[in-house]
């Protein structure tokens, strides 16, 4: 026997005893044929979806609050922060966390120096974070905090 011949031969029983293991096991052969029955072999992992706990949310709530307090906007004359809503995203671990907040003062930023109308002025904030880290805050869909620039 040739080592050609040898070594595809050790390769088919190779797969056999795999196959044998795969279908021994009464759990692994009911997801084989649910698989089946959902048209075609999926894979396991794509299955599984990203689980997001509580504790991931607070730490999400806590990096946002702490961003937007710090933000030119907020930080120069805004107050009555407060939480509106909590969104997953598509990319893993990224979530959008929205708050509303009301400045003294119109317009974005730091105005330091400025002439000011002096008015009550709501705000919608948007965080947007993966994992620990801000990719994102952007004040009315208008103004990027972390760059200090109108989007609009």
């Amino acid at each position: 026997m040739d080592k050609k011949t040898l070594a595809a031969g050790i390769i088919v029983l190779a797969v056999f005893a795999a196959a044998f293991l795969f279908f021994k096991n009464p759990q692994k052969v009911e997801e084989f044929k649910e698989s089946i029955g959902k048209g075609g072999l999926v894979k396991q992992e794509e299955e599984k979806t990203e689980e997001f706990t509580k504790e991931d949310f607070e730490k999400a709530k806590k990096i946002a609050q702490e961003a937007i307090e710090n933000a030119p906007t907020y930080k120069f004359d805004g107050f009555d922060l407060k939480f509106v809503s909590f969104e997953k995203l598509d990319c893993p671990g990224c979530v959008e966390i929205v708050y509303s907040f009301k400045s003294r003062n119109a317009g974005y930023g730091s105005r330091q120096g400025k002439i000011l109308a002096q008015k009550i002025t709501p705000h919608e904030i948007r965080a947007n974070i993966q994992g620990e880290k801000l990719l994102s805050l952007v004040t009315d869909r208008t103004f990027d905090e972390l760059r200090g620039i109108f989007l609009k």
